[in-house]
């Protein structure tokens, strides 16, 4: 199933009103703690090294779906961003999903769209692309963070002849398994810019702004059971948003030059 930024997904068949979005594909969520998704999350004790991992928590990356999953340790459970820059490199939030607890994420959609009109300015005046105007080598979908982690890509081949374990991977080049190479492809995060690929946001764009809390699961006192698990819930806050609207900048002559 194909999901467009600009359009979302396919909608339900025509003359079918979809009262109860049982036709959509994938299915809708309603707004609420009623309308969301619960999962579940499990992992067994003899699969668990506690001496590597003291505390096997697990971890939830909330992004949107033309996006790969990007864990930025940085970022990892802080508090909501407030603007879309506020997160770096990867534009996601990722949370700590600890065991033994139930984790609610409440999430609000940031959308923003852009007046058709703007095409007729450069990405460059405008500071976004529409899509079509920049092609991406392993995305079919163009977003700032997919911009982002292909240029991230393409520099670490080039200054250390390898790619992470997490890039899209490159036919005949090696992952950086090395400490050397390692080494290598973390300072190519660190020094990145977007200046580098010139990777701008794209003019219509979907991120997410959230806030958890947190629960504990009630557990039998000779409950031995061999695995650990937690309970993700993910509601919207409200039935409704209001998109952020893109226009452009009229000066004052402008302004009376068409009145």
């Amino acid at each position: 199933m194909y999901w467009d930024v600009d359009e979302g997904y396919p909608g339900p068949p025509p003359g079918d009103d979809n009262t109860n979005n049982s036709n959509t594909c994938p299915r809708r969520a309603a707004g609420g703690l009623l309308g969301g998704i619960m999962a579940v999350v499990t992992v067994a004790l003899q699969e668990v090294d506690f001496s590597c991992v003291p505390n096997p928590d697990f971890t939830l990356v909330v992004h949107n779906v033309a996006e790969l999953p990007f864990v930025d340790l940085r970022t990892q459970a802080q508090l909501p961003a407030q603007s879309l820059s506020d997160i770096p490199l990867s534009g996601q939030q990722s949370y700590l999903v600890p065991h033994s607890k139930s984790t609610t994420v409440i999430m609000k959609p940031i959308r923003v769209i852009s007046n058709p009109r703007l095409r007729s300015y450069s990405p460059a005046s405008r500071n976004c692309y529409f899509t079509g105007e920049k092609e991406l080598h392993f995305f079919r979908v163009y977003t700032l963070q997919n911009c982002r982690l292909e240029c991230l890509t393409n520099l670490t081949w080039q200054m250390c002849n390898c790619t992470a374990f997490y890039q899209p991977q490159i036919e005949g080049v090696q992952v950086c398994y090395s400490t050397k190479k390692i080494t290598c492809s973390n300072s190519i995060e660190g020094k990145y810019k977007d200046t580098d690929c010139n990777c701008l946001p794209g003019c219509n764009s979907l991120q997410y702004d959230t806030r958890s809390i947190q629960s504990d699961i009630v557990r039998d006192d000779d409950d031995d059971e061999p695995y650990l698990y937690g309970i993700v819930k993910l509601v919207f806050s409200d039935l409704d948003y209001s998109p952020y609207v893109r226009e452009a900048r009229i000066s004052s002559l402008e302004f009376l030059g068409e009145s």
